[in-house]
């Protein structure tokens, strides 16, 4: 759906939260697009598979989000590393987490709640935000 604007119930949850959505407009993956990217941050498995598909020496950058969020805070973090650096460090390491873990591989997945009813994106929410805080937050 290359082209389209943000679903307005998502709009409204992002705006809610401080983010202007304003300026979102969905794009198709590309290789290109990828070539110089530090981290990759996918929703589901199979987005992540398409993205490896076309991008695979971004195997040891290439996440998803819960994931991350997931992984991430089991990371140390090298204080005398400036942020960036610090992520950078830390993908290969929690990229070793995910053969270790415990957690059914659809648990990584966010649901889509594209075209469903309210109560799906209620459900989405409730899996990105905790994502997005623990990342921040390993991040702080």
């Amino acid at each position: 759906m290359s082209g389209w604007p943000i679903d307005s119930r998502v709009a409204a949850q992002l705006d809610s939260l401080g983010v202007d959505p304003s300026a979102f407009v969905a794009r198709s993956v590309t290789a290109e697009m990828l070539s110089s990217q530090d981290l990759v941050i996918a929703l589901t498995r199979a987005h992540r598979s398409e993205i490896l598909r076309l991008a695979p020496w971004l195997l040891q950058k290439t996440f998803t989000l819960r994931e991350l969020g997931r992984l991430l805070p089991g990371v140390s973090r090298d204080e005398s590393l400036p942020p960036q650096e610090q992520l950078r460090n830390a993908l290969p390491r929690a990229l070793r987490g995910r053969s270790m873990s415990s957690v059914e591989p659809a648990d990584d997945d966010v649901v889509d709640p594209y075209g469903r009813e309210e109560e799906q994106f209620r459900h989405m929410f409730g899996q990105v935000i905790p994502a997005v805080e623990a990342i921040l937050a390993w991040t702080k």
